[in-house]
């Protein structure tokens, strides 16, 4: 070799900007024009891969790459291997590849990929190789070991109960061997899945739902017969035996989610109970679970509504709900164990009225979630109001009360209560269901008291009840002196009147209690009194006002005290007098109490 090899694999239009390498030891690369050159130093012996990545702009980004082996100084084999559909043991056109079929060099001849021999895959395009350190001198044993579910038509060679393909490779001197490829007969092909439409079965389908998988069989040598038995194993995710079967077709429906693995075992009745294995993946998705929320609600705002959730879900999940309301509530969540049956009561009372949304979800587990939706419509409840037993309280007193009233929703209550005495009517705001009722009669008579009762969403009540208001009587304070001589003018203050009413006191009638007539005054004053007599006198006043006369409205004693009569003015008819003669004597006296009964003395 001249130390340079040149190339005219070319494609596109190769860049003029140098591309990068990872060169191996002793091969460089270089672009010179529209071909890869490659110089090699003269001690190298092994084999390079050489790869070329073109793109046509930066702008654009594609690209596309090319690559090769170069091998010098050492020995490599090329292979491939593929299905001999006509098992011929020749690569047809329209035979496809076989990919990731174990191909190993057989150093001891055993057939068996012993540990240290030199072992590969081929790949997507069953395309193998092998590359040697140095120079081969005996011949290579190169083996394939298909999967169990091929028969080899190259080299067929039996290991134990295993089949495989041998092929012998000589070399004269350095250089490559090409084309040792290895044709397999597929004689147990599993096909089918989910039926996912009109379309062929595919592996990947939703959990719950039906899969049929068949064996089909080539027969590798129909002319001793095409009897076959088959042993049927599905694996479900962790491992565990799903379902058996014994015919060519298996139907099973994946419970949950998963990578589900069956196999099934083909023996050949007729070729010494050969035996096929084939392994068929399905991969089965999860199912989000639907919800079903039924109808609308429509409920009363305060009333407890309860709704039976359902929910359907193909998969054995475990799952959890979570119910918002809709309003300041907190959301529910429901825990699993009681949604075994795929299903749960959402019960709730909305504190007033309005439309509501209660959002419903169901998580499998499995990453699955459903959301629906209930519209629920609260209606507004009037209230109820009750003012209780009619009532009577005396004139000046207030009357009080707290009317508790009912309403389920929570409102904001407006309450205009009107006492029926002519005072304007009072409005009340109220944030709890508490009336309170205060008010005062100025005078006694018979009142209707009336209160309407709005909710502040369109709902009042109303309730009326009587009150009957008792006159009470006035009294007056009495001020004079304890006590008077008779004779000598008494004098006694009427007033202040007393009275819990607004009456007017229009005739004072005063009894001095010595059986003088009783004098009537038409407005309080001090007025006077003379006694004749003495003694303890009780003076009584009774005061009229518009609602009748009222005796003994007030009251005092007064001590009235005696006074000794004076004699004045005592003539006798005779100074001197015989005796048994006769005198007369004439005189006076005083006395202020003209009531008294004197008696004369004379000794």
């Amino acid at each position: 070799m001249d130390g340079q090899t040149r190339f005219s694999e070319t494609f596109g239009s190769l860049p003029s900007v140098p591309q990068s390498y990872v060169p191996t030891p002793g091969v460089t690369p270089r672009l010179q024009g529209g071909q890869v050159v490659l110089t090699t130093s003269p001690t190298f012996a092994g084999t390079a891969r050489i790869t070329v990545t073109a793109a046509d702009d930066a702008k654009a980004g594609r690209t596309d790459t090319l690559r090769w082996d170069f091998t010098a100084g050492a020995n490599a084999v090329y292979g491939s291997t593929f299905e001999d559909l006509d098992r011929d043991g020749m690569r047809d056109p329209g035979e496809p590849s076989v990919a990731l079929v174990p191909v190993f060099l057989d150093a001891n001849g055993n057939n068996i990929a012993d540990p240290g021999e030199t072992l590969t895959y081929s790949d997507g395009d069953g395309r193998y190789a092998f590359f040697l350190s140095g120079l081969a001198g005996a011949p290579i044993r190169v083996v394939e070991s298909p999967p169990d579910a091929w028969r080899p038509t190259t080299g067929l060679t039996m290991v134990g109960s295993h089949l495989v393909g041998v092929q012998s490779v000589s070399f004269t001197g350095a250089g490559v061997v090409s084309g040792v490829d290895f044709s397999n007969l597929r004689v147990l092909d599993v096909t089918g899945g989910f039926q996912a439409g009109p379309g062929p079965r595919v592996p990947v389908g939703p959990e719950g739902s039906s899969v049929s998988l068949t064996a089909t069989v080539t027969d590798p040598n129909p002319a001793n017969g095409s009897n076959f038995s088959y042993a049927w194993q599905v694996l479900d995710p962790s491992g565990q035996v799903l379902v058996t079967g014994t015919t060519s077709t298996i139907v099973f429906t994946p419970p949950d989610d998963g990578t589900y693995v069956a196999t099934v075992t083909l023996t050949d009745l007729d070729d010494g109970n050969r035996q096929y294995r084939d392994e068929f993946r399905i991969f089965a998705t999860n199912v989000a679970p639907v919800i079903s929320t039924g109808p609308a609600l429509a409920v009363a705002e305060g009333a407890t509504w309860t709704r039976t959730i359902t929910f359907t879900d193909p998969g054995a999940d475990v799952w959890t709900a979570q119910v918002n309301f809709g309003d300041a509530s907190a959301p529910v969540s429901v825990p699993s164990a009681e949604l075994a049956d795929k299903s749960f009561d959402v019960s709730h009372a909305y504190a007033d009225d309005g439309a509501y949304t209660v959002t419903i979800r169901v998580l499998d587990g499995d990453g699955g979630i459903a959301t629906s939706t209930l519209s629920v419509a609260a209606a507004n409840v009037a209230p109820s109001l009750e003012l209780g037993a009619d009532a009577t309280i005396p004139e000046g007193s207030a009357f009080t009360r707290a009317v508790a009233f009912v309403d389920p929703g929570a409102d904001l209550w407006t309450a205009v209560v009107d006492y029926g005495d002519g005072t304007a009517p009072q409005t009340v705001a109220l944030s709890d269901r508490v009336l309170p009722l205060d008010h005062r009669y100025a005078d006694d008579g018979l009142y209707t008291l009336t209160v309407q009762l709005g909710d502040g969403d369109g709902g009042s009540a109303g309730d009326a009840l009587r009150v009957t208001v008792a006159n009470v009587a006035p009294t007056i304070a009495l001020t004079g002196p304890a006590s008077v001589t008779e004779g000598a003018p008494y004098t006694l203050v009427l007033g202040p009147v007393t009275d819990p009413g607004a009456d007017t006191v229009t005739e004072y009638r005063v009894a001095w209690g010595d059986g003088s007539p009783e004098e009537i005054f038409a407005r309080p004053n001090s007025v006077t009194h003379v006694y004749l007599n003495d003694g303890n006198r009780a003076i009584a006043v009774t005061l009229v006002d518009e609602d009748g006369a009222h005796a003994n409205a007030g009251s005092k004693v007064v001590s009235v005290q005696n006074v000794a009569p004076v004699l004045t003015g005592i003539i006798p008819s005779a100074v001197d007098v015989l005796e048994n003669g006769s005198v007369t004597i004439d005189g006076t006296f005083s006395d202020p109490g003209l009531q008294d009964l004197h008696t004369l003395a004379i000794n």
